[in-house]
């Protein structure tokens, strides 16, 4: 799983963590996991969220020292940040290009049938 686990409350129990397989993030298909998200770039992120949202004071190095460490810490935000999961097989970009990707996890089947390629 990695060295950094970032928990939010939701009813799935996702959460976002790094990855020792590193090698993952530069593949285009890579719809490997048991449900979490992996997170490339997990310390910039960690940074972003506790970056005066902490009592303690937490910048880059200290959360690798931390993780260097081996031991778990709990860090708990000041004030919380929405998460949102937004699922997309299909989208237009700013020039009006619809592009489509596959539908891996089958969560739009019903739009599956009303697609037509240009």
């Amino acid at each position: 799983m990695g060295t950094l686990r970032i928990d939010m409350p939701n009813r799935q129990a996702v959460y976002m963590h790094d990855t020792p397989s590193k090698q993952t993030f530069a593949a285009d298909y890579r719809f490997l996991s048991h449900g979490c998200v992996r997170v490339d770039g997990i310390y910039d992120l960690a940074t972003w969220l506790l970056n005066g949202n902490s009592n303690d004071h937490w910048d880059r190095n200290v959360i690798a020292d931390a993780t260097r460490e081996g031991d778990q810490k709990r860090i708990d935000l000041g004030r919380a940040i929405p998460v949102a999961w937004i699922y997309l097989d299909a989208w237009a970009s700013a020039d009006g290009t619809v592009h489509y990707r596959p539908n891996v996890y089958g969560l739009d089947g019903a739009a599956d049938g009303h697609r037509t390629r240009r």
